[in-house]
């Protein structure tokens, strides 16, 4: 493909620890390509995950590009089949393997499934699989867990609202758990995090009422799951506007830090 030729650009950016850019370049055929999600490579490379559209016919393809430490690309492969698949997060695994996961269409049952997809150091795929419901279903999120399998987090549709859905499979992809967090308005897993016990933090937004029984609209969502599933608690963070999570840390003490957006009344 030609680099930069599109309507949008996969964009990679590198710069020091001041934050000066030491490059930045783009990825990409004739149409319109972007990235969602970035992991570091152990021999000092990236991992890039996103959609295509310069490949297939105009419709998304999953996209995963391979670079070397200095940008230049080692593998550039599209994913999935003739509908709508994109791939929004991706992670390096310690064997040169990558996985990752987003919305798969072609082939599903329903609008969309959420989708693992897990190739070798040069792309080629080792795993596809599909999970969900028959509805529109989707992966926003995906983590290694220490006995080689993955969890997973993002969206099951249900009775046609998006519930917050979190899941665990083996390494070659057999559903081991999972777990709904079910509301009224739609809920959304965005991040998560693997615990040194095997369990899980998930963050993301609900829509719900509180225990009040008041609406004020989207609340982050902090959920805590052991390693077999089993939700332990979860917290609500917000106020009168829309608040959501989109990042999640376990730090030294296994305290949380999470990131997101709050609403400013005032502004």
């Amino acid at each position: 493909r030609s680099k930069g030729a599109g309507n949008a650009d996969g964009w990679l950016v590198r710069t020091d620890a001041a934050g000066k850019t030491l490059w930045d370049k783009p990825y990409g055929g004739s149409s319109v390509d972007e990235f969602y999600g970035v992991a570091a490579a152990k021999d000092g490379g990236l991992i890039l995950a996103g959609s295509t559209r310069s490949v297939g016919g105009g419709l998304a393809s999953g996209w995963l590009v391979r670079t070397d430490a200095d940008g230049a690309v080692l593998f550039d492969n599209d994913y999935g089949g003739s509908q709508v698949d994109e791939l929004y997060a991706v992670i390096a695994l310690p064997d040169g393997r990558f996985a990752a996961t987003g919305s798969l269409s072609s082939g599903s049952a329903g609008g969309s499934d959420a989708w693992l997809l897990v190739v070798d150091a040069k792309g080629e795929q080792i795993t596809s699989k599909p999970f969900g419901s028959g509805d529109s279903d989707e992966g926003r999120a995906i983590a290694a867990t220490a006995d080689g399998g993955f969890v997973l987090t993002g969206t099951l549709g249900v009775k046609g609202n998006p519930e917050l859905w979190t899941f665990k499979t083996s390494g070659d992809g057999a559903l081991l758990w999972q777990a709904t967090a079910i509301g009224n308005q739609g809920e959304v897993g965005r991040a998560l995090a693997v615990l040194p016990d095997g369990g899980v933090a998930v963050v993301g937004e609900t829509n719900s009422p509180a225990k009040s029984g008041s609406s004020q609209g989207y609340d982050g969502w902090l959920l805590r799951y052991d390693a077999k599933g089993n939700r332990l608690w979860d917290q609500r963070f917000g106020g009168v506007g829309n608040e959501w999570l989109t990042g999640v840390t376990v730090l030294s003490d296994l305290g949380l830090l999470v990131v997101g957006r709050i609403f400013n009344s005032e502004s």
